[in-house]
Protein backbone atom coordinates (compact mmCIF):
# COMPACT_ATOMS: atom_id res chain seq x y z
CA UNK A 1 0.00 0.00 0.00
CA UNK A 2 0.77 3.49 -1.23
CA UNK A 3 -0.09 6.71 0.30
CA UNK A 4 1.77 10.50 -0.89
CA UNK A 5 1.61 12.77 1.42
CA UNK A 6 1.92 16.50 0.16
CA UNK A 7 3.54 19.23 1.87
CA UNK A 8 5.24 22.30 1.88
CA UNK A 9 8.98 22.61 2.56
CA UNK A 10 8.67 26.16 4.78
CA UNK A 11 5.81 25.13 7.16
CA UNK A 12 5.20 23.86 10.09
CA UNK A 13 3.34 20.82 9.59
CA UNK A 14 5.04 18.23 11.84
CA UNK A 15 1.91 17.87 13.87
CA UNK A 16 -0.37 16.60 10.66
CA UNK A 17 3.14 14.52 9.63
CA UNK A 18 2.98 12.96 12.60
CA UNK A 19 -0.80 12.21 12.78
CA UNK A 20 -0.56 10.70 9.05
CA UNK A 21 2.21 8.51 9.26
CA UNK A 22 1.19 7.33 12.28
CA UNK A 23 -2.50 6.37 11.32
CA UNK A 24 -0.66 5.01 7.85
CA UNK A 25 1.85 2.37 10.16
CA UNK A 26 4.27 2.58 6.96
CA UNK A 27 7.36 0.17 6.63
CA UNK A 28 9.04 2.65 4.87
CA UNK A 29 9.37 6.56 5.14
CA UNK A 30 10.60 8.00 1.68
CA UNK A 31 11.39 11.44 1.12
CA UNK A 32 11.60 14.16 -1.17
CA UNK A 33 15.37 14.45 -0.42
CA UNK A 34 18.91 12.44 -1.98
CA UNK A 35 21.46 11.53 0.60
CA UNK A 36 23.74 14.82 0.16
CA UNK A 37 20.70 16.80 1.01
CA UNK A 38 19.73 14.86 3.81
CA UNK A 39 23.40 14.87 5.60
CA UNK A 40 22.72 18.72 5.01
CA UNK A 41 19.40 19.35 6.56
CA UNK A 42 20.94 17.29 9.44
CA UNK A 43 24.62 19.37 9.37
CA UNK A 44 23.13 22.93 8.16
CA UNK A 45 25.84 24.71 9.18
CA UNK A 46 28.46 22.59 7.48
CA UNK A 47 26.65 22.48 3.96
CA UNK A 48 28.43 23.72 1.07
CA UNK A 49 26.93 27.10 -0.44
CA UNK A 50 27.40 25.70 -3.83
CA UNK A 51 26.13 25.59 -7.19
CA UNK A 52 25.54 28.73 -9.77
CA UNK A 53 24.15 32.05 -9.12
CA UNK A 54 19.98 30.64 -10.00
CA UNK A 55 20.90 28.20 -7.32
CA UNK A 56 21.87 30.51 -4.44
CA UNK A 57 19.34 33.14 -5.21
CA UNK A 58 17.03 30.45 -4.62
CA UNK A 59 18.59 29.30 -1.12
CA UNK A 60 17.96 32.61 -0.38
CA UNK A 61 14.55 33.17 -1.42
CA UNK A 62 13.76 29.77 0.60
CA UNK A 63 15.32 31.26 3.47
CA UNK A 64 13.27 34.06 3.44
CA UNK A 65 9.95 32.49 2.85
CA UNK A 66 10.65 30.19 5.59
CA UNK A 67 10.79 33.86 8.00
CA UNK A 68 7.53 34.83 6.51
CA UNK A 69 6.07 31.17 7.61
CA UNK A 70 7.80 30.23 10.92
CA UNK A 71 9.81 27.11 9.76
CA UNK A 72 12.93 26.12 8.12
CA UNK A 73 13.12 24.98 4.87
CA UNK A 74 13.43 21.17 4.91
CA UNK A 75 11.62 21.31 8.14
CA UNK A 76 8.44 18.53 6.59
CA UNK A 77 11.30 15.91 5.77
CA UNK A 78 12.69 16.35 9.70
CA UNK A 79 9.32 15.72 10.95
CA UNK A 80 8.90 13.03 8.85
CA UNK A 81 12.06 11.36 9.52
CA UNK A 82 11.46 11.84 13.18
CA UNK A 83 8.20 10.02 13.03
CA UNK A 84 9.61 7.10 11.15
CA UNK A 85 12.54 6.95 13.92
CA UNK A 86 9.84 6.37 16.11
CA UNK A 87 7.66 3.87 14.81
CA UNK A 88 10.34 2.14 13.82
CA UNK A 89 9.82 2.91 10.06
CA UNK A 90 13.09 2.70 7.48
CA UNK A 91 14.01 5.85 5.84
CA UNK A 92 14.44 6.37 1.96
CA UNK A 93 15.57 9.14 -0.03
CA UNK A 94 14.05 8.99 -3.30
CA UNK A 95 14.63 12.41 -5.42
CA UNK A 96 17.61 13.17 -8.24
CA UNK A 97 20.48 15.15 -6.75
CA UNK A 98 19.19 18.65 -6.64
CA UNK A 99 22.54 20.78 -7.73
CA UNK A 100 22.77 19.17 -10.97
CA UNK A 101 18.91 19.25 -11.78
CA UNK A 102 19.16 23.02 -11.16
CA UNK A 103 22.09 23.48 -13.23
CA UNK A 104 20.36 21.55 -16.16
CA UNK A 105 17.21 23.91 -15.65
CA UNK A 106 19.26 27.00 -15.71
CA UNK A 107 21.53 25.91 -18.76
CA UNK A 108 18.08 24.84 -20.40
CA UNK A 109 15.98 28.08 -20.01
CA UNK A 110 15.15 30.35 -22.29
CA UNK A 111 15.80 34.01 -21.76
CA UNK A 112 12.24 34.77 -21.66
CA UNK A 113 11.98 32.32 -19.04
CA UNK A 114 14.69 33.81 -16.77
CA UNK A 115 13.39 36.94 -17.29
CA UNK A 116 10.14 36.08 -15.85
CA UNK A 117 12.28 34.26 -12.95
CA UNK A 118 14.09 37.42 -12.31
CA UNK A 119 11.31 39.73 -12.46
CA UNK A 120 9.45 37.29 -9.73
CA UNK A 121 12.45 36.90 -7.67
CA UNK A 122 12.60 40.79 -7.33
CA UNK A 123 9.00 40.88 -6.86
CA UNK A 124 9.23 38.55 -3.90
CA UNK A 125 12.46 39.90 -2.06
CA UNK A 126 10.63 43.37 -2.15
CA UNK A 127 6.73 42.51 -0.60
CA UNK A 128 6.74 38.73 1.01
CA UNK A 129 3.98 40.01 2.84
CA UNK A 130 1.91 39.70 -0.73
CA UNK A 131 3.15 36.15 -0.63
CA UNK A 132 2.15 35.64 3.52
CA UNK A 133 -1.48 37.22 1.93
CA UNK A 134 -1.78 35.51 -1.14
CA UNK A 135 -1.14 31.71 0.55
CA UNK A 136 -3.51 33.10 3.81
CA UNK A 137 -6.32 33.50 0.86
CA UNK A 138 -5.54 30.35 -1.17
CA UNK A 139 -7.29 27.64 0.86
CA UNK A 140 -3.75 26.10 0.56
CA UNK A 141 -4.83 25.10 -2.74
CA UNK A 142 -2.17 26.01 -5.27
CA UNK A 143 -3.36 24.04 -8.17
CA UNK A 144 -3.72 27.65 -10.44
CA UNK A 145 -0.38 28.68 -9.36
CA UNK A 146 1.12 25.09 -10.04
CA UNK A 147 -0.73 25.60 -13.41
CA UNK A 148 0.52 29.40 -14.39
CA UNK A 149 4.23 28.42 -13.18
CA UNK A 150 3.73 25.42 -16.00
CA UNK A 151 2.74 27.99 -18.81
CA UNK A 152 5.38 30.88 -17.31
CA UNK A 153 8.20 28.06 -16.98
CA UNK A 154 8.21 25.13 -19.44
CA UNK A 155 11.56 23.87 -19.23
CA UNK A 156 11.61 24.10 -15.13
CA UNK A 157 8.20 22.67 -15.00
CA UNK A 158 9.91 19.52 -17.21
CA UNK A 159 13.49 19.63 -15.46
CA UNK A 160 12.45 20.24 -11.36
CA UNK A 161 9.02 18.77 -11.65
CA UNK A 162 8.23 16.13 -14.38
CA UNK A 163 11.65 14.65 -14.76
CA UNK A 164 11.98 14.40 -10.75
CA UNK A 165 8.26 12.99 -10.81
CA UNK A 166 9.42 9.78 -12.96
CA UNK A 167 12.52 9.30 -10.87
CA UNK A 168 10.68 9.41 -7.79
CA UNK A 169 8.22 7.28 -8.88
CA UNK A 170 10.88 4.35 -10.13
CA UNK A 171 12.37 5.12 -6.96
CA UNK A 172 9.33 4.22 -5.14
CA UNK A 173 8.45 1.06 -7.39
CA UNK A 174 12.03 0.04 -6.57
CA UNK A 175 11.37 -0.19 -2.90
CA UNK A 176 8.19 -2.46 -3.57
CA UNK A 177 10.10 -4.78 -5.81
CA UNK A 178 12.70 -5.04 -2.75
CA UNK A 179 10.19 -5.84 0.28
CA UNK A 180 9.10 -9.44 1.22
CA UNK A 181 6.27 -10.85 -1.16
CA UNK A 182 5.37 -12.67 2.06
CA UNK A 183 3.69 -9.15 3.85
CA UNK A 184 2.52 -6.17 1.55
CA UNK A 185 4.49 -3.62 2.35
CA UNK A 186 3.59 0.05 3.45
CA UNK A 187 5.19 2.70 2.27
CA UNK A 188 4.73 6.74 2.86
CA UNK A 189 6.41 9.10 0.23
CA UNK A 190 6.48 12.58 1.86
CA UNK A 191 6.72 15.20 -1.51
CA UNK A 192 5.94 18.87 -2.03
CA UNK A 193 2.37 19.34 -3.06
CA UNK A 194 3.26 20.32 -6.61
CA UNK A 195 5.30 16.38 -7.16
CA UNK A 196 1.63 14.56 -5.95
CA UNK A 197 -0.10 14.68 -9.72
CA UNK A 198 2.65 13.65 -11.54
CA UNK A 199 3.65 11.05 -9.13
CA UNK A 200 0.00 9.60 -8.76
CA UNK A 201 -0.18 9.54 -12.30
CA UNK A 202 3.02 7.51 -12.65
CA UNK A 203 1.87 5.23 -9.63
CA UNK A 204 -1.68 4.90 -10.42
CA UNK A 205 -1.29 1.05 -10.97
CA UNK A 206 -0.68 0.96 -7.13
CA UNK A 207 -3.94 2.82 -6.63
CA UNK A 208 -2.08 5.12 -4.12
CA UNK A 209 -3.93 7.12 -1.16
CA UNK A 210 -3.53 10.50 -1.16
CA UNK A 211 -3.08 13.24 1.13
CA UNK A 212 -2.86 17.17 -0.03
CA UNK A 213 -1.34 20.09 1.62
CA UNK A 214 -5.17 21.57 2.37
CA UNK A 215 -5.96 18.57 4.20
CA UNK A 216 -2.57 18.26 6.36
CA UNK A 217 -2.94 21.73 7.41
CA UNK A 218 -6.50 20.47 8.83
CA UNK A 219 -4.72 17.93 10.90
CA UNK A 220 -2.34 20.06 12.31
CA UNK A 221 -5.52 22.00 13.76
CA UNK A 222 -7.05 18.69 14.60
CA UNK A 223 -9.79 18.39 11.98
CA UNK A 224 -10.81 14.82 10.58
CA UNK A 225 -9.07 13.80 7.35
CA UNK A 226 -10.27 11.50 4.02
CA UNK A 227 -7.71 9.82 1.85
CA UNK A 228 -8.13 10.08 -1.46
CA UNK A 229 -7.46 7.17 -3.76
CA UNK A 230 -6.95 7.45 -7.31
CA UNK A 231 -8.61 5.51 -9.71
CA UNK A 232 -6.54 3.42 -12.47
Amino acid sequence: MLLILGTAHVLDLSIGIERAIRDFNPDIVALELDKDRWLALNSPSSSKKEGPLFVKILAYLQKRLSEVFGSPPGSDMLAAATVARKIGASLAFIDLPIIPVLQKSWSSMTLKEKSFLFFEMTSLYLGFQKVDKQIENSDWDFSTQLDEFAIRYPTLREQLIERRDKFMAMSIIKLFRKQSHEKPSRIVAVVGEGHIEGLSKSLSKLNPKIIHLKELVKMCKGDSYTLTIQSN
